[in-house]
């Protein structure tokens, strides 16, 4: 941890110096949402039903200033969440999010930091199609990157990538690590299309150091402008990955734990380990456009996550996203997604997770927004009777405040 808090204070300090130093105003948007919520299965329990109602305050800071070739950007949000008839299920969620980058005539620099607090049925099961206890996490991220524009049509880019989760104390859930390191090439082939490959290798470690699993890939990929309101994105590659375990057991020399209580006869610790090897296909295709009767994005992506369970999963999924202006105050939108989620080398049971969620929003106001949506999920893992399932509907109203200009 020291030696990544000392390339994020390094990086930082390399960016700031870079920025220009003459005088520009800061701007502040601050909003706050309120929201009503039911949910019929809160913890998402195969089998049994856990309806509880509920409120939500979120306020929210968008700290932002912006130059020709310098850009920083910061935001804060806090969730409470409340219910009243349960307050054991009141938690209190986090986000902050910060964004720095500059740019000469040929290098640009840039750091990306955030810090999540959300429960693990929120953004983790959505990632990787794994339902785990209803638990807080916290997820500390950082990811520097440097590009170079080596003509007027090729470029080069370096990533690194870090996190850092750990879950709420006697969650039963594994805290880890993860490190990501990327380096690409991309070619703009006409004004249309433009390729790209990158390569990729990741290191994710249990914190107690019991599990550890390495993957290398190697990507090909394409953009291509159908037209001036149809994009289409396209990836492949390979990957392969490396998973070992390491077990401690505890045995008596004297043959009976009994014995060595008896005559005080410290136990011998034995180590095993085994390891697992994985590949295969990991690919992503998107695609998204305007029509008369609104905006469509569809992505179809098999890509590898870590879990709490202190194992890699191959994750599935197919995405539909739509929104349409229904009147200058009105708008409506549809997110659903499928997600085949399967443990790398079949160390545990794979499962499918399912969501579908429809929005309406309401501008009462220029600044004033009504909202109302629902959301249904479902999820089954398999050698596991049953499948839990989850409806709740949600009532919110969110204000934004006029824009601040700081100096």
């Amino acid at each position: 941890m020291r030696r990544v808090a000392a390339l994020f204070v390094g990086f930082t300090a390399v960016l700031v110096t870079s920025l220009p130093t003459q005088a520009a105003d800061w701007s502040l948007e601050p909003s706050a949402e309120g929201r009503l919520s039911f949910n019929d299965n809160i913890a998402l329990s195969p089998n049994t039903k856990d309806s509880v109602w509920g409120y939500q305050v979120a306020p929210k800071a968008v700290l932002s200033w912006r130059e020709e070739l310098s850009e920083v950007a910061g935001e804060t949000r806090l969730g409470l969440n409340r219910y009243p008839t349960r307050s054991g299920l009141d938690t209190t969620d986090f986000l902050a999010l910060l964004r720095l980058s500059t740019a000469s005539e040929r290098n640009g620099y840039g750091l990306s930091a955030s810090f999540n607090r959300d429960s693990t049925l929120a953004t983790e099961a959505r990632q990787t199609g794994v339902v785990q206890n209803r638990k807080q996490r916290n997820q500390l991220s950082l990811a520097p990157n440097y590009r170079r524009t080596l003509s007027e049509r090729e470029s080069a880019a370096v990533q690194y990538q870090f996190s850092d989760v750990r879950y709420q104390s006697g969650a039963g859930l594994l805290d880890y690590r993860d490190h990501q390191l990327v380096a690409s090439y991309a070619l703009a082939w006409s004004a249309r299309l433009k390729w790209d490959t990158s390569a990729s290798w990741s290191k994710f470690k249990t914190q107690d150091s019991s599990i550890r699993t390495d993957t290398k890939s190697l990507n090909l990929g394409m953009t291509y402008a159908i037209s001036e309101r149809a994009n289409l994105g396209l990836s492949a590659g390979w990957r392969t990955s490396e998973t070992q375990i390491v077990s401690n057991t505890r045995l008596c020399p004297l043959g009976s734990q009994f014995l060595c209580d008896v005559f005080g006869v410290a136990p011998v610790v034995l180590t095993q380990s085994s390891t697992t090897r994985g590949r295969g296909l990991v690919l992503s295709a998107n695609t998204d456009f305007d029509s008369d009767v609104g905006r469509l994005s569809l992505s179809l992506s098999r890509g590898v996550n870590p879990t709490a369970s202190g194992l890699t999963v191959r994750t599935d999924r197919i995405g539909i996203q739509w929104r349409r202006d229904l009147s200058e105050r009105l708008s409506a939108g549809l997110s659903s997604a499928w997600l085949r989620s399967v443990y790398d080398g079949n160390l545990g049971a794979s499962s499918r997770y399912v969501t579908f969620e429809p929005t309406l929003s309401w501008k009462l106001r220029d600044r004033l927004t009504l909202g109302l949506s629902y959301s249904y999920v479902r999820t089954r893992t398999d050698n596991t009777p049953g499948s839990a399932g989850a409806n709740a509907a949600y009532l919110s109203i969110g204000y934004q405040w006029p824009p601040v200009s700081l100096r």
